[in-house]
């Protein structure tokens, strides 16, 4: 008897076992008999019936002498028997005159047999299936009978799931409850219900496994992130895992947290009249943010931690206590022909009541719009009573461009930038350089554009001589055209500590938050740059006040977890860490940093868990180094020999070094740390602040002097009493 098999890539085999290649090298034969054997209602079809399905472009006589050369293939292949006639005008499918692997599906599942069913689901019906010149109608029933099939074969998965989670075989319930999540690789509520399962049978790691794995392969598809629901479900598991001490952090927080005097946040404004906030709306948005953050009298909160509540479920008052601020301001765009309207409120958050609002309906003109938000903040200031310096009056009152375009693509290119992604960081570089190009003279894109290529390097997407020359550039120029833009001293600091120019680069920051000094990013970079010169105390005062103008930024709450690590307050890190996790929990750098935390208390085990295998692209080796550290505290140097090679042929001779030192073999430490030529992020991080039990007693050696002094001057310090 002839195999069909369909479920999956199509295949076909004749009595004798042989594939029927010849049958598959005609597309539409395949779809004539597959319509045939699974159409509903089963039985007999009319010709002419057909015949627009698949020659929907043919004259009848054409497409009725196609139709018979397919069913002649098909009896050819699968049996004289297999088609039926009824009189001259209709046909039917015999499907008892062969064996198919959709036939069989379907009893065994109507059978009670789903183990057998779904070892016959190979995949998709037809999976990779293209029939040229078929109608469109043939395509979606098609697509209906995929999703049927699919629909059908993950119930049963489902149910084999349920039934072992009824007697506690949770290792054969998590098993088919993957392969409920497999059949829909790209279905949220497939994956919250994996989620739920593995959380509910004690796999909380593997629950957020599955998140992480399907945020990629998501963002990846649609360029865009997973629905909201999936990842408020995410953070939810991810809490559960929380100490009890951190649980108690966020209640004492929540019930305890102090609105500053003159805090306000921003939060996204609406486009009314469309699907979705345009990039004018954002620019005005994030335009009215940087002008108050020029006043001094006021704490602002930065943008990226406010474009967490685009389109808010939560009441104001919530928002509010979440960001630690007194104040928020909302409003709404509406664009209409040549004319645009901007509404605002500016509402007392703890009352939820308004004592300010106004809407704004001029021309649309950029010389319009830069007034309108000058207006906005004067009028801000004024109610929240803060005193405006000339300078402060005169940032206020900037007009930065004339150029509409020009100032939305800049607008859209900060907004991919804020995503630290490579893919955002890149789509960000294009926008500011068609930016650029409708107006040369706009600071900002130029500063944008630095930025950009530098994080580039930051984030090790790319080799410093690939985007240093470029951003060299486009400071230079950013320079003449705003030498006293706050973001364009923060650019060149940046530039500055990319280059490993660190006392130049924290001259920079210091002159950018002098200009402006609710700059949250310059306060963040400021904070980084003095870790890797060792100035830890300096370095927590700075990533404490970037939080407290950017309360919900992985990047801010990452450099305050670093902080405190290396000012010895570990809880204090793993709780900033977790925060992270809580609000992004793909962001790497939170379970590096919980790991480092945990391994400085002790917590070898722990640290080892969290570290095995994780991959910080910015780091290096510092994740496997802290890990291999970890190992040796528990007993495990079996694999140091192994990792030491590993670090060898990378040439990577200050893990060495270290490995060695905790290997208690001092002098091979101190040969392999005083070959050290890249004093790379973790290595010089580690040489300041990490692993005292490892480092500690070569830091008493007279021979830590010179490699202090190597670490020191690769960063452009030169006199070691600083």
């Amino acid at each position: 008897m002839a195999e069909l098999y369909i479920l999956g890539p199509a295949e076909i085999r004749n009595t004798e076992g042989a594939l029927e290649q010849s049958f598959l090298a005609g597309p539409k034969r395949l779809a004539l008999l597959i319509y045939l054997l699974l159409h509903r209602p089963h039985g007999f079809h009319r010709r002419d019936n057909l015949l627009p399905l698949f020659w929907p472009e043919h004259g009848q006589k054409s497409a009725r002498n196609a139709l018979s050369n397919m069913l002649y293939h098909i009896r050819r292949t699968l049996g004289n028997d297999a088609i039926i006639n009824r009189g001259s005008e209709e046909v039917s499918i015999r499907a008892e005159a062969f064996w198919s692997d959709v036939v069989f599906f379907e009893e065994n599942l109507k059978s009670g047999d789903l183990e057998k069913a779904l070892e016959l689901y190979r995949g998709d019906l037809l999976k990779g299936f293209y029939i040229p010149e078929a109608s469109p109608e043939f395509e979606h029933w098609l697509d209906q009978e995929r999703e049927r099939f699919c629909t059908l074969a993950t119930d049963g998965a489902w149910k084999l799931a349920e039934k072992a989670e009824q007697v506690n075989d949770h290792v054969v319930a998590q098993k088919w409850a993957r392969k409920a999540a497999k059949l829909n690789p790209l279905c949220d509520q497939t994956h919250a219900r994996l989620m739920t399962m593995l959380d509910r049978t004690g796999n909380r790691k593997g629950a957020l496994e599955v998140y992480q794995e399907f945020y990629s392969r998501f963002e990846k598809e649609w360029e865009c992130e997973p629905p909201s629901e999936l990842m408020t479900l995410a953070r939810e598991i991810k809490s559960k895992g929380l100490s009890a001490s951190y649980q108690e952090h966020i209640n004492h927080n929540a019930a305890t947290t102090v609105m500053a005097a003159g805090s306000i946040a921003v939060l996204p404004f609406e486009t009314l009249g469309q699907d979705k906030a345009t990039a004018l709306t954002d620019a005005i948005h994030g335009d009215i943010l940087t002008r108050l953050s020029n006043v001094a009298d006021l704490r602002v909160t930065s943008r990226i931690s406010v474009m967490k509540f685009r389109n808010p479920q939560r009441l104001l008052p919530q928002i509010a206590r979440e960001l630690g601020v007194e104040w928020v301001l909302s409003g709404e765009v509406q664009e209409a022909t040549s004319r645009i309207q901007v509404s605002v409120r500016l509402v007392k958050a703890h009352e939820d009541s308004q004592v300010w609002g106004e809407s704004y309906w001029k021309e649309l003109t950029a010389d319009n719009l830069f007034q309108i938000q000058s207006d906005i903040t004067t009028q801000i200031a004024e109610a929240l009573e803060a005193r405006l310096t000339t300078e402060e009056k005169s940032a206020i009152e900037q007009s930065q461009t004339k150029d509409l375009e020009s100032y939305c693509l800049h607008a859209q290119g900060r907004w991919s930038l804020d995503q630290r992604t490579e893919e955002g960081i890149r789509e960000a570089i294009d926008y500011f350089k068609q930016a650029i190009s409708r107006d040369a003279n706009y600071v900002l894109p130029w500063v944008g554009l630095t930025d950009a290529l530098i994080l580039l390097f930051e984030y090790g997407f790319a080799e410093g001589e690939a985007v240093f020359p470029e951003a060299e550039k486009a400071v230079q120029r950013a320079f003449e055209l705003g030498p006293q833009v706050a973001e364009v001293n923060a650019s060149i600091a940046l530039l500055h500590e990319a280059r490993r120019e660190g006392p130049a680069a924290m001259k920079k920051y210091k002159q950018a938050i002098a200009l402006r000094p609710n700059y949250a990013e310059a306060h963040n970079w400021l904070s980084w740059t003095s870790q890797l010169l060792g100035y830890a105390e300096e370095a927590l005062q700075s990533a404490k006040r970037a939080v407290e103008i950017n309360p919900l930024s992985q990047e801010a709450l990452s450099n305050l977890s670093l902080s405190w690590i290396t000012n010895g307050e570990y809880e204090k890190a793993i709780r900033e860490a977790r925060r992270i996790q809580h609000i992004q929990p793909n962001w790497t750098t939170a379970n590096f940093y919980e790991g480092v935390a945990l391994y400085h208390q002790d917590k070898f085990q722990e640290a080892s868990n969290m570290l095995e295998d994780l991959l910080v692209p910015w780091a290096g080796s510092g994740p496997l180094l802290t890990w291999s550290l970890s190992e040796i505290s528990i007993g495990n140097s079996q694999n140091a020999d192994i990792i030491m090679r590993q670090f060898s042929d990378n040439k990577d001779t200050f893990s060495e070094g270290v490995l060695y030192a905790g290997l208690g073999k001092k002098d091979e430490a101190f040969l392999a740390l005083e070959k050290v030529e890249d004093w790379n992020y973790w290595a010089v991080l580690s040489i300041h602040h990490l692993y005292p039990e490892v480092l500690g007693p070569l830091r008493k050696d007279p021979r830590f002097t010179q490699v202090l002094k190597n670490a020191k001057s690769s960063w452009g310090i030169h006199d070691l009493t600083k």
